[in-house]
């Protein structure tokens, strides 16, 4: 896969290539105009029995980099997202969880809409990801709930808002 960014104004940028599948990951400001290409890796040829699938994410890991910013994931039974810590930075006061100095953190807050246990686990990483969840609404007096890398389980009491921490 080649991406270029393309504004109609000047020729095409080149930005990034990925060949193993891995994909690319680039930043988009509002407007801007991307050029995709795929070819194939092994000569660079164009192959008519080639076959993918196209998938674009948005990795937007600003809205939920700080714990101010955390991205509320509201009272729903299930719920899933896909993020990134690319770039994610760690804050004054985070606390330290799983045995781990936080430094490449992102929040979510859930709020329970039932009391019962629940599993929050993670999919896909390419790094074992330490999750921590906690109750509290500042920073300063989270109180941990459960910690544990890939995956968490936790008792939960109804209408009580959750912070999680991905790592």
């Amino acid at each position: 896969m080649v991406l270029w960014k393309n504004n109609e104004e000047s020729p095409p940028t080149f930005l990034e290539k990925n060949f193993n599948n891995q994909g690319v990951n680039f930043f988009a400001t509002t407007g801007e105009r991307f050029l995709v290409s795929a070819l194939e890796a092994a000569n660079l040829a164009y192959r008519p029995d080639s076959h993918f699938r196209w998938q674009l994410t948005s990795l937007d890991i600003a809205k939920s980099d700080d714990f101010e910013s955390r991205i509320d994931m509201g009272a729903a039974e299930t719920w899933e997202t896909e993020s990134t810590n690319t770039g994610a930075t760690a804050e004054p006061g985070e606390p330290h969880h799983a045995g781990n100095t936080p430094n490449q953190s992102i929040w979510y807050s859930w709020t329970a809409p039932n009391n019962g246990n629940y599993l929050l686990n993670t999919t896909g990483a390419n790094f074992a990801p330490s999750l921590a969840v906690y109750a509290g609404s500042n920073l300063e007096s989270l109180t941990p709930v459960a910690q544990g890398t890939y995956r968490v389980v936790f008792e939960a009491s109804a209408a009580t808002t959750y912070r999680h921490r991905p790592r």
